[in-house]
């Protein structure tokens, strides 16, 4: 073997080195969680967890080894195949290996490894649902549109999915194994048939771009987060260790989960293992305080909230407050008590008093704050915007009544007053109390 041959196969195992490291370092970590989500759905639905489910063909727990092997591992000869060829036309001298190999040696590599991708599309085309009803679920306002959207997704989804990963992977073969011709130019059937494919695959492969672009995310926070391994070794005693993962609970809910197996099912758990086994499951089904931000208030402001006023957090949370009043299910207190808590962190450094002096400030949003509690400030402020001070004095006095907390009587004058000022100015009025009546319709239609 003379040394230009040795250098040769050193750069083929190179390649193929770099190939396989790359994909264990990547996709494969990412197909771990895949494996979960897909053994998390099969298990809960073959165990009728959800019985608003129609579970199909595919409820049955013989199908989770199977699954998660075609997850972790059906998809590798040809996406290493794949990667070998890229790093192939950097580190060979000349056509990469497997563009120089005979067709018969391409078709005995190629059709195995499409065979076994194909195995991986299908199953998981039945584990990205999860992931991206995990997505959905926060986005979706009112309670009756829920179990639709997530039984949709999980039973739908799918048909949209495998065709896309099926896609993908002809792509794949194709750059894979594709010849390289001798004067670097395609022909024309080559060029033809990479046009048609390219129309045919090009909205498949958006599809899963902007499958990849909504999972993304929490699929970063999962390796930032780590505490996979604490959960395979601790939460398999009681219950199929992909139990909880079937579960969408707030970041308090999940702690409150983890307390009650520590306390009263008297789980032994370190301080580390219960904090890292709660960081990976508020990665897996949980929100972060600006996510839960982002889905409650950025529906409708989108553009605009950059412009807010800052306010305090007590102020923060009657806004959040008047909000449960229009839709308690999408603004509950765990929800509320995040959006607070994130508004608080970035947008209460320098509380607005929108114009007016402290003491009038301090007047308003008090006599406001009492007509909030029953309903909204604005309610009567049409009626009441040319009245005399007797009139709003007299209906001041049959609301003060009402109150848990009333005005002093000798103060009363001074709350007609204030109310009075108050809805003088209907923009300010909004300014002050967001959310006072409810909005109809937003940006998004569920």
């Amino acid at each position: 073997m003379n040394e230009s041959s040795l250098h040769g196969r050193r750069r083929i195992a190179l390649s193929f080195g770099l190939a396989a490291a790359l994909f264990f370092l990547g996709p494969f970590r990412l197909f771990e969680f895949s494996a979960w989500d897909f053994e998390a759905l099969i298990s809960n639905l073959s165990w009728d967890f959800n019985p608003y489910a129609d579970e199909g063909w595919y409820a049955n727990p013989d199908w989770i080894p199977w699954g998660r092997a075609l997850i972790l591992y059906a998809g590798a000869p040809l996406l290493i195949f794949a990667l070998a060829r890229f790093f192939g036309g950097f580190l060979e001298k000349g056509p990469p290996i497997l563009a120089r190999l005979p067709r018969r040696w391409k078709i005995v590599l190629a059709v195995p490894s499409s065979i076994l991708y194909a195995g991986f599309a299908f199953a998981q085309a039945y584990a990205i649902p999860i992931p991206l009803s995990v997505e959905a679920f926060w986005w979706i306002e009112w309670y009756d549109h829920v179990a639709p959207a997530m039984e949709w997704i999980r039973t739908e989804s799918p048909f949209l999915l495998f065709p896309g990963l099926l896609a993908a992977g002809v792509w794949l073969v194709y750059y894979a194994f594709r010849t390289m011709p001798a004067d670097g130019k395609a022909s024309r059937a080559a060029e033809g048939l990479r046009t048609a494919f390219s129309v045919v695959a090009l909205p498949f492969l958006l599809l899963i771009a902007v499958v990849a672009i909504v999972t993304g995310p929490r699929a970063v926070r999962l390796f930032a987060e780590g505490g996979l391994s604490a959960f395979e070794n601790k939460c398999f005693g009681c219950h199929a260790e992909s139990l909880p993962l079937y579960l969408i609970k707030t970041p308090a809910e999940w702690r409150r989960t983890m307390a009650t197996h520590r306390d009263i099912e008297n789980l032994a758990l370190t301080e580390d293992e219960e904090n890292e086994i709660t960081d990976f499951l508020l990665a897996m089904r949980s929100y972060s305080d600006k996510e839960t931000f982002q889905t409650r208030c950025l529906r409708c402001h989108l553009t605009d909230f950059v412009r807010w006023e800052d306010r305090t957090p007590d102020d923060w949370a009657a806004v959040t407050a008047r909000l449960a009043q229009w839709s308690p299910y999408y603004y509950r207190r765990d929800v509320r008590e995040q959006v607070v808590a994130y508004l608080s962190r970035t947008r209460s450094d320098q509380p607005s008093t929108f114009g007016l002096d402290d003491k009038t400030y301090a007047d308003f949003m008090r006599v406001g704050s009492a007509c909030s509690s029953c309903h909204g400030v604005s309610l009567q402020a049409e009626r009441y915007r040319n009245a005399d001070q007797a009139e709003i004095l007299d209906m001041v006095r049959r609301m003060n009544v009402k109150f848990a907390d009333p005005f002093p009587d000798e103060k009363l004058e001074d709350v007609a007053a204030t109310y009075r000022g108050l809805i003088q100015d209907p923009v300010l009025l909004k300014e002050l109390f967001p959310h006072d009546q409810p909005v109809e319709g937003s940006v998004l239609p569920w």
